[in-house]
């Protein structure tokens, strides 16, 4: 499938792009993007009432928002769902070329893991708006879209593996949109780590897992999926500097650290050489380390910013496949 639109990181929210020639006149395009009565017939919806709009699409999706600048037929811009937690800007801008008209679309500020809907979203309505303009092009339905903006968002944030003579390393960095000391919480506290890591099965001389972690303590994490529990040794739990955790009986390494950013907090995680190991029946190597620790972060981040994880491992699926052009890449 053909991706319309890149995604980039900016910081812990997402910027889609979309650049793509139709062929009509400026005069013409611009008239189909903004006259509602056109509009419906790519949108599901466009209303306008003086400097307020509101953006209907399919499946009930809306977003509503403020007009900033108005050029016809050149240039629009727009703030969407101003001053809440998903205000985002979007602007259009429309070029006369020899075949038609060059559409360039931006939206900045969109928040993550649900940047992938939007990015389909557009892509599925500019299809029908190619369509609308009398072009040939097929309607791609939104489910079979979202997955290939999965991997553009995974690899706009996408860490490192390394393939080292003891294993593969796993290297991540990633900004996540809330203070430090809310995401050092959510690494330590029990009561939360079960909500987006692994569920807590063990807890250290603390049967109702209520303190936070401590240097030495040990605890269990694991589920019903996992063939045996994660068991880790807290080395080093300093906010300041890292939390690091062994994995119990092994000098295996896990290092977080946390430092701060104008946006939230970036966090460094970085997981030793491990080699290839039997897991679940299959062999797990690099891509596997690389797109689990990919994936968490993602559930840490959704967690963080209220975000409803999608179904399924479809966050490890398309982390999965980023990590595995890279393994492909040591030869």
């Amino acid at each position: 499938m053909e991706r319309w639109l890149e995604m980039t990181a900016e910081g812990a929210r997402r910027v889609v792009t979309f650049e793509r020639e139709f062929r009509t006149d400026p005069a013409d395009l611009w008239q189909a993007i903004t006259d509602p009565e056109r509009a419906a017939r790519w949108l599901a919806s466009l209303t306008i009432d003086g400097d307020h709009v509101a953006l209907g699409f399919d499946g009930g999706a809306g977003r509503s928002g403020k007009i900033l600048e108005c050029d016809a037929p050149r240039r629009l811009r727009l703030v969407l769902e101003p001053g809440l937690v998903d205000e985002s800007h979007l602007v259009v801008t429309l070029e006369a070329t020899n075949a038609g008209t060059k559409l360039v679309m931006q939206q900045d500020g969109l928040p993550p893991i649900r940047a992938a809907l939007f990015a389909g979203g557009w892509q599925h309505h500019a299809e029908r708006l190619d369509a609308a303009l009398g072009a040939s092009t097929a309607e791609t339905p939104l489910p079979e879209l979202v997955p290939a903006y999965r991997e553009a968002e995974a690899a706009s944030v996408a860490g490192w593996i390394t393939k080292t003579d003891d294993g593969a390393q796993v290297e991540l960095e990633r900004v996540i949109g809330a203070e430090r000391a809310e995401v050092w919480d959510a690494l330590t506290n029990p009561a939360r780590i079960g909500a987006w890591w692994w569920p807590v099965i063990e807890w250290p001389d603390d049967p109702a897992r209520q303190r936070a972690l401590e240097a030495g303590d040990r605890f269990a994490l694991g589920d019903d999926n996992m063939p045996e529990p994660q068991r880790f040794e807290v080395a080093l739990l300093d906010p300041e500097a890292e939390l690091i955790l062994h994995w119990q009986g092994t000098d295996a390494e896990l290092a977080i650290a946390l430092s701060d950013h104008p946006g939230g907090t970036i966090l460094r995680l970085r997981q030793s050489p491990t080699p290839d190991r039997m897991a679940g029946g299959q062999l797990r190597s690099g891509a596997d380390f690389g797109a689990g620790w990919h994936s968490i972060v993602d559930a840490l981040v959704g967690y963080l910013a209220d975000i409803p994880m999608p179904d399924g491992d479809a966050m490890w699926r398309a982390a999965y496949a980023i990590y595995l052009a890279q393994q492909a890449g040591w030869g």
